[in-house]
């Protein structure tokens, strides 16, 4: 991909992809799973990778949610890419629409976050506690859009 006319292959783009994933919640008897099971109503992700810098969009809406396990905290898993790891970059994401999340949850308005070497974002409130079992006015089985970047390796 070129600009302007330019054929150079200094001012070429030469890492440009676009595409799909599925995102889910981390399910199952893992420590870390939030929820035992969830049935998906629909899940959708796309992506634009440009260069080490993916941007991605999210729509996951679940029409029930199982159980959840006591101490541990949400996740949402498939990412299309493995993060960057080994300088501290760290990244996180917005919501653009949420019937799942109340804005506030104890005073702090929850946060995304993807850490480094990973497929996965876990879910923080802002004061960096993790979302769990007995959050007030939160329900993951409904539906989220959601969006954001990243950087990979």
């Amino acid at each position: 991909l070129t600009f302007k006319g330019y054929t150079a292959t200094a001012n070429a783009l030469d890492d440009y992809e676009k595409g799909t994933f599925t995102p889910a919640w981390n399910t199952g008897s893992a420590s870390s799973a939030m929820f035992d099971s969830c049935v998906y109503s629909s899940t959708a992700g796309h992506y634009t990778k440009i260069g080490n810098m993916v941007h991605f969009t999210i729509r996951i809406e679940t029409s029930s949610v199982t159980n959840a396990n006591s101490g541990s905290h949400v996740i949402l898993t498939g990412l299309p890419f493995t993060s960057k790891s080994g300088d501290g970059t760290q990244a996180g994401a917005t919501f653009n629409y949420s019937q799942a999340i109340c804005m506030s949850n104890n005073g702090y308005i929850p946060t995304m976050h993807i850490g480094a070497n990973s497929t996965n974002m876990s879910f923080f409130t802002c004061n960096g506690n993790t979302y769990q079992v007995g959050d007030g006015n939160n329900d993951f089985g409904q539906t989220l859009h959601i969006h954001g970047q990243y950087p990979t390796a």
